[in-house]
């Protein structure tokens, strides 16, 4: 029989200290982690943000911190790197001893990795790597010799212990963890994941690993089933795909409660949901039109700042900016009505359009085409010329002509009663005879076309909405108010512009019905009247089922899991079953056969945890 560990007893009790005890080092103000040397590796007090809590989910999330066994790894660094290396190593060496003990107790940051033992990482932080699976069932033992009350003399509360497996004694296994039973009864739960990939078929997993567990051999257990499809990801595989390029991500979220096979797709009856991460500024989007406007009045409005400005460069068409504005005025003296967007005004929105369909009427691209606004007025007009400005002189020129002819009687062009800007203000002074000519010098050209820039883009967004059946006029007030600084009306402008592309994505590769269109609108826009722009932020949209019936039936899930909850000797335990694209650590078993496998389909990588309970008598 084996004997307890002084060394092993002393580390595990000083890990699972409280963090406000006398066993406790804080050695900087952002807290650290502990962490012992034990034969050649590491035993750490683990706490959030954890790797394995994203492979095991709650059944590490319900008991936070734990006790976490791994080797760490050698890490090549440049001479920058081996100089800062060198500096966290000496103030390492100078660490708390344990005093009578061959533990070395030391501090380090949290930001360590599970990595890829194929390839160097990319940093000097340190790094995981797994132990040997004879030295993980070591400290399994030692760790239930300390909780067994007939071993050891006094009761002794311990955190979980998980250990990460170097899966050479025992292919598959790739952690072991156990934790003491809580209440009455004395015993352990222990816990054995294992894992298989990358394979082409859930098929090529031995079936003793993926055979689902009986309702008998599991008795009154609660079912939680999920699965997650990533639309972007799945469209990379065909380049000529829409969504193989489109920036953001979307993920399709469904769970429900009752499972038959591995890799079912969800039932009508699962709760769905849409996690869409937002990337404005993708070509194939059906408003990038819009989002090259409001970027390049960003960079006319960053110039009243600075007074550097981002110019377009100058067209090739040997027609110089001005012409185009006079030829705007001379039809404009014709009437209003005879005046018709040029090519050039219209080539972002026939760029956009130009691969459509054309017979295909109910296409969900086409269904989100803006139509051209024909209630353009004579600034808004004005602004679709100058957006192309190359240059201040050619502006100020521009600017020039317009209000000579202005003050001069030759033209009355229609400006709309909510036009408040400089320009349409000089407009309305001309029905009257009363325009003062200003002085076109300094930032006031700029800011001239800034004014007009917005206000053709607020008319322009109010459009999209209004037009779509999106949201209503009076939701649109918060984004649209006018008695705000210019940077705060550009901000609301660019919020407004998220929107779009969050429901541009949710049609364009989903085909969203219009009713839930209308709802992710409104509950983004709830958002962005607390918070700015991030493009880090992920909108979790609730969707029918139904409605996205079309993606389980031709795309693979990109994860995929079923745990199953029961109830053993009054202590719970969990036994899931979890299928992934991705490895459930930065640790690549095999490399797949690059003749035999499929473009079509995605390699996955099984993980299998099982629990036991053990209760001393």
């Amino acid at each position: 029989m084996s004997v307890v560990d002084d060394n092993v007893t002393t580390v595990l009790k000083r890990l699972s200290a409280t963090e406000d005890g006398p066993d406790v080092n804080h050695s900087n103000e952002e807290g650290t982690k502990k962490d012992f040397m034990f034969k050649d590796f590491t035993l750490e007090r683990a706490c959030s943000s954890h790797p394995l809590q994203t492979l095991l989910g709650e059944n590490i999330t319900k008991h936070v911190p734990f006790i976490f066994a791994y080797r760490k790894g050698v890490v090549e660094l440049s001479e920058k790197e081996d100089e800062s290396f060198h500096r966290d190593n000496t103030a390492d060496s100078s660490s708390e001893q344990l005093g009578g003990s061959p533990l070395k107790l030391q501090e380090f940051s949290s930001g360590v990795t599970i990595p890829n033992n194929s390839r160097k990482p990319s940093s000097s932080a340190p790094f995981m790597k797994p132990v040997s699976t004879n030295d993980a069932r070591y400290l399994v033992s030692q760790y239930t010799f300390l909780c067994n009350p007939f071993m050891t003399a006094t009761h002794t509360d311990l955190l979980p212990l998980w250990v990460y497996c170097d899966r050479q004694e025992h292919g598959d296994m790739l952690f072991l963890g156990t934790r003491q039973l809580s209440g009455k009864k004395r015993g352990n739960v222990l816990h054995m994941v294992t894992s298989r990939g990358p394979v082409q078929s859930i098929q090529d997993v031995p079936s003793h690993m993926r055979t689902l567990k009986k309702p008998q051999q599991i008795g009154n257990a609660t079912v939680k089933v999920s699965a997650h499809y990533d639309i972007f990801g799945s469209m990379n595989k065909d380049e000529s795909s829409a969504g193989s390029s489109f920036q953001g991500s979307l993920m399709v979220s469904s769970s429900w409660d009752r499972v038959t096979t591995l890799l079912e797709v969800p039932p009508v009856e699962a709760v769905t949901a849409l996690d869409i991460q937002v990337a404005a500024g993708d070509v194939g989007s059906a408003v990038y039109s819009m989002f090259r406007e409001l970027s390049i009045l960003q960079g006319f409005a960053s110039g009243l700042k600075d007074g550097c400005v981002s110019w377009a460069v100058e067209s090739c068409s040997g027609k110089s900016l001005l012409e185009e504005v006079q030829t705007l005025t001379e039809d404009l003296k014709q009437g209003d009505a005879l005046w018709q967007p040029t090519k050039d005004t219209k080539k972002d929105s026939t760029a956009v359009r130009k691969n459509e369909d054309e017979s295909d009427v109910t296409s969900p691209v086409k269904s989100l085409a803006l139509a051209d606004r024909v209630d353009l007025d004579f600034t808004e007009k004005l602004w679709n010329i100058l957006i192309d400005c190359s240059s201040y002189d050619e502006l100020v020129k521009c600017f020039q002509y317009v209000l000579r002819i202005l003050k001069n009687g030759e033209l009355q062009p229609m400006v709309h009663a909510s036009n408040h800007t400089q320009l349409a203000e000089l407009v309305r002074a001309s029905y009257y005879n009363k325009l003062v000519m200003p002085d076109l010098a300094g930032l006031l050209p700029l800011e001239l076309l800034v004014e007009i820039g917005v206000e053709k883009l607020r008319r322009d967004y109010s459009h999209a909405f209004i037009d779509k059946d999106l949201v209503t006029a009076d939701q649109l007030t918060y984004f649209l108010e006018k008695n705000l600084d210019l940077h705060e009306k550009l901000s609301r402008l660019e919020k407004l512009h998220n929107v779009l592309e969050l429901v541009v994505m949710m049609k364009m590769f989903l085909n969203i019905p219009q009713i839930t269109l209308s709802s992710a609108a409104r509950q983004a826009m709830n958002h962005y009247q607390i918070h700015n722009v991030d493009p880090a932020h992920v909108f979790h949209i609730p969707v029918a089922t139904s409605a996205v019936r079309g993606v389980f039936d031709t795309i693979q899930p990109h994860t995929w899991q079923v745990e199953m909850i029961s109830n053993e000797q009054d202590a719970e335990v969990s036994s899931i079953y979890h299928i992934s694209c991705k490895p459930p650590v930065d640790e690549m078993y095999s490399e797949p056969d690059t003749e035999t496998s499929s473009d079509q389909h995605l390699l996955y990588y099984f993980t299998r945890m099982d629990s036991s309970v053990h209760i001393w008598e």
